[in-house]
């Protein structure tokens, strides 16, 4: 009997949300934990809204979160912003962000992460700002931010 690993299922409540004037069709994510590659998305879509409209992922709340899904540009591959706050996110990787070559806005605010290697956004060439509050961070690669255009905050 070969082994499958367990399904881990993304559920979103899909809704709009408006940034610097402009509407964001986003996957507010609820109740995820753990880490690991996604197999599943559930949740219902606005009408005449599909994945390929979602430009943002919100995992604010999600306490339980211990690394990033790497595969989310499977899901919505046209992510433009992920944010990730209050959560207990331990680990970042450029591999986190390898199917997600339009993200231009990371939000880490209030999470574990201790460190952040070096090129981490080699897999973001579109990346613009980067927003880093009440983390624990005590090493930043000299080349963290290589390849990064724009603000830090």
């Amino acid at each position: 009997m070969a082994f499958s690993p367990p399904e881990k299922v993304l559920n979103c409540d899909f809704q709009i949300n408006y940034v610097n004037l402009k509407p964001l069709y986003e996957c507010v994510v609820e109740n995820y934990s753990g880490s690991g590659i996604i197999t599943k998305l559930s949740g219902k879509h606005l009408p005449d809204y599909s994945n390929i409209d979602v430009e943002s992922v919100v995992f604010s709340g999600s306490e339980d979160i211990f690394e990033l899904p790497q595969n989310l540009g499977d899901f919505f591959p046209n992510l433009i912003n992920l944010d990730v706050s209050h959560a207990e996110l331990v680990k970042i990787d450029s591999a986190d962000f390898k199917t997600t070559p339009k993200l231009q806005y990371l939000t880490l605010n209030d999470v574990l992460v201790q460190s952040i290697p070096g090129y981490l956004f080699k897999y973001t060439p579109k990346m613009k700002k980067v927003l880093i509050k009440s983390n624990e961070l005590k090493h930043v690669n000299e080349h963290a931010f290589d390849g990064v255009e724009s603000t830090f905050e």
